[in-house]
């Protein structure tokens, strides 16, 4: 003790220890948090493989309920061309009215899932340009006046 001076208090082992042990914890904490940067980073970052799933559940998103009318549509044309076949040929007991019902119905679903695509795709595209604000006019309005900005 008696090498140490009282009136210089950083070179006392007490001290010195203090701000060792601050300095360390400091370290620690500004590592840990760039671990802790790092780790969030890694979790909110979709890797390919994810950004690719979500690109698939986005579409599926829009566009499941003209495929399921796709589906639906061609498997009930499909079963009235059947049981048409069936009936002309008179192979099975089929009633008249079924085979053209299914036959209309199916058309009547395909059709409409054939044509519900591109109205979709047209939506999403107007609602892409309108969120970037490319829907503005390249050219003023008659009788407005044109501002540079």
């Amino acid at each position: 003790m008696a090498l140490y001076s009282q009136q210089d208090p950083l070179r006392t082992p007490f001290y010195g220890q203090l701000t060792f042990d601050l300095w360390m914890l400091s370290t620690m904490s500004v590592l840990l948090s760039e671990d802790r940067k790092a780790s969030v980073e890694e979790a909110t970052s979709p890797s390919r493989e994810t950004s690719f799933r979500l690109a698939v559940k986005r579409r599926w998103n829009y566009f499941h309920k003209p495929l399921l009318s796709i589906l639906i549509g061609a498997l009930v044309f499909g079963t009235g061309t059947a049981m048409s076949l069936l009936y002309f040929t008179q192979v099975g007991n089929v009633p008249y009215l079924v085979g053209p019902l299914f036959l209309s119905m199916g058309l009547m679903f395909l059709v409409t899932g054939l044509v519900w695509i591109p109205i979709i795709k047209q939506k999403m595209m107007h609602t892409a340009m309108s969120q970037t604000g490319h829907d503005r006019p390249l050219l003023p309005q008659r009788g407005s006046v044109a501002t540079i900005s």
